[in-house]
């Protein structure tokens, strides 16, 4: 097989942690943000809006994406500009 010298790969640009890492505003990807209450005792999570007014018909289609939590709370940002 072939093999790859040091020469042969393309240069990749790293960004500084401090970039890498940088939060990614909701407001560049969607149109609103709600947080929906799910119990009495406080419990809430956050949903992201797009492509949907208020009061408007419903959509004949909807899209429901859920990420596995952590840290990657707009894990699905990019497929809303789609």
């Amino acid at each position: 097989m072939g093999q790859f010298s040091k020469r042969s790969l393309p240069a990749v640009q790293v960004l500084p942690t401090s970039e890498r890492y940088k939060p990614i505003p909701a407001c560049e990807y969607f149109e609103n943000q709600r947080d929906v209450a799910v119990d009495s005792r406080g419990g809430r999570f956050r949903v992201y809006v797009s492509g949907f007014k208020e009061g408007a018909k419903p959509p004949s289609i909807l899209f429901v994406l859920l990420h596995g939590g952590g840290m990657a709370a707009l894990t699905w940002a990019q497929m809303a500009k789609v």
